[in-house]
């Protein structure tokens, strides 16, 4: 009888020591996946980023002319009038293709002196202020 306990309790050692041999393999196969894919969608935003660029051209009561300057098209504005947000801002187009100029409309007019920031989903940012 105790031959053949020895027998079941080194097989059972056994297939817990494979057990945790492949946990341990699936976990860290799916952590290296996960940290690669991540690290992959980081590296092309940052790459993104450093391509788009664009430039306040000039300033009107209530409208922004943008210029992209960047190699990137860019979408997605959000217009900052004295660091608050100016969430009624239309621009048209849309989309601005590189070289091209987009009309920014304001939901409000710009007072002297006034801060405008616009920014870019794909990170380009520009600052100019309203002269006086």
């Amino acid at each position: 009888m105790k031959g053949i306990s020895a027998i079941i309790v080194t097989i059972l050692l056994l297939m817990i020591s494979v057990s945790m041999a492949s946990f341990g393999y699936i976990f860290f196969t799916q952590m290296m996946s996960e940290t690669t894919q991540s690290g992959t969608e980081a590296v092309e935003q940052v790459s993104i980023s450093l391509l788009a660029g664009m430039k306040i051209d000039s300033l009107s009561t209530n409208k922004v002319y943008i210029r992209n300057t960047g190699k990137v098209d860019l979408s997605q504005f959000a217009v900052f009038v004295n660091d608050n947000i100016d969430n009624g801002a239309v621009a048209n187009p849309a989309t601005l293709v590189p070289g091209s100029i987009t009309t920014i409309t304001l939901s409000s007019n710009l007072n002297a002196n006034d801060v405008v920031k616009v920014t870019s989903g794909q990170g380009a940012v520009a600052i100019k202020s309203v002269p006086s």
